[in-house]
């Protein structure tokens, strides 16, 4: 069986969680004896450059979406077109078509998205909604989120939730920075809004944390820049997968305290080194909880310090945070991933 996918975001690092999925799928379908196309615009049109330069590229990556699915199954018969990232133009022309949905972070927060992205993504919709496609989806979060607000029906969306591969960098070796000498939170986002990055930062400030010999490291790739005054915060950027690992392993736990996420990578990938963490526990992140326990929204600043002191002072809370690695690392794995990938590539 051959089948073509949008490697766009294979051209990102795999700090992205975007990059990361694609990456799995990619890999997954490859060890089933599936011959994978890959739909890869050519290396120049990541250079940089100016705002036209930018339309151009967006322009010519839609074009290749559009057109060459439909090309490559009228030449090759690929029998199936996947999509890893909210993309669905081919949908026009694929009789047999599969689009990943991660999140609707540009319905809830659209003033952040350019005119031309907005426009994109609501094309997307459109078409979604118009169509017989299936979806995949991460979370139940944001299967219950396009099936409620949007109208799409809900024996059209998969969930298949990514899994933590983390693991086997950190088997090459522990490759660490200076940066993390010590004891620390680790923060592992980008600077969109809905991370709550300021928030969190007020919270860990605020807390115990600091006046206990905590720091917080904040790992990304930042779409605007982040600075914080205080001795206790750490800005780490361009940090290589390796050294991730290393951070992950050797961190007191995770933060992430975002408004809205459509799955929590970070939260699966510091489970695996048996890392649990502190999250806001809304939206997809209430489902990476041990369901032993109700979810405890954490957003505000002072809700932050709260749930960050309990960690420091209340050894029940660690309990709790073991539960939930323990039911992440039974839950999210790579055998279920490509089970789940599998069986729906191949329904009828």
């Amino acid at each position: 069986m051959r089948i073509s996918v949008n490697a766009h975001y294979l051209k990102r690092e795999r700090l992205s969680g975007l990059g990361r999925y694609t990456h799995q799928i990619v890999v997954g379908l490859a060890d089933q004896d599936i011959q994978i196309v890959p739909i890869r615009p050519p290396d120049r049109l990541y250079a940089q450059g100016g705002k036209l330069y930018q339309y151009l590229r967006f322009l010519a990556i839609f074009s290749a979406e559009l057109l060459l699915p439909p090309v490559l199954r009228i030449i090759g018969q690929t029998m199936l077109h996947i999509s890893p990232a909210f993309s669905a133009p081919a949908a026009f022309w694929s009789s047999k078509y599969i689009v990943v949905v991660h999140d609707l972070a540009f319905v809830e927060y659209q003033e952040f998205y350019s005119r031309l992205e907005r426009l994109y993504f609501h094309l997307n919709l459109w078409i979604l909604r118009h169509s017989d496609q299936r979806i995949v989806v991460p979370s139940q979060y944001v299967k219950r989120s396009l099936c409620d607000h949007f109208g799409i029906a809900a024996n059209r969306v998969s969930v298949i939730s990514p899994y933590a591969e983390l693991r086997y960098e950190s088997e090459m070796g522990n490759e660490r920075r200076s940066e993390d000498r010590g004891r620390y939170f680790l923060l592992l986002s980008n600077a969109h809004p809905r991370k709550n990055i300021s928030a969190t930062v007020e919270g860990f400030v605020k807390s115990k944390a600091p006046s206990a010999g905590f720091r917080l490291l904040i790992v990304g790739n930042f779409e605007s820049s982040v600075d914080y005054s205080s001795p206790h915060i750490v800005i780490m950027r361009g940090v290589s997968d390796r050294e991730l690992a290393g951070l992950m392993r050797n961190a007191e736990a995770l933060v992430l305290f975002s408004l809205s996420e459509g799955f929590g990578f970070p939260v699966v990938e510091a489970a695996q080194f048996g890392v649990g963490s502190l999250t806001s526990e809304v939206s997809s992140l209430s489902e990476l909880i041990s369901p032993k326990r109700t979810p405890v929204p954490a957003c505000t600043v002072d809700e932050i310090a709260r749930k960050i002191d309990g960690f420091i002072l209340d050894e029940a809370i660690k309990s709790q945070m073991a539960d939930d690695v323990n039911y992440i690392n039974l839950k999210y794995n790579r055998e279920r991933f490509e089970k789940l990938w599998q069986e729906l590539i191949y329904a009828e």
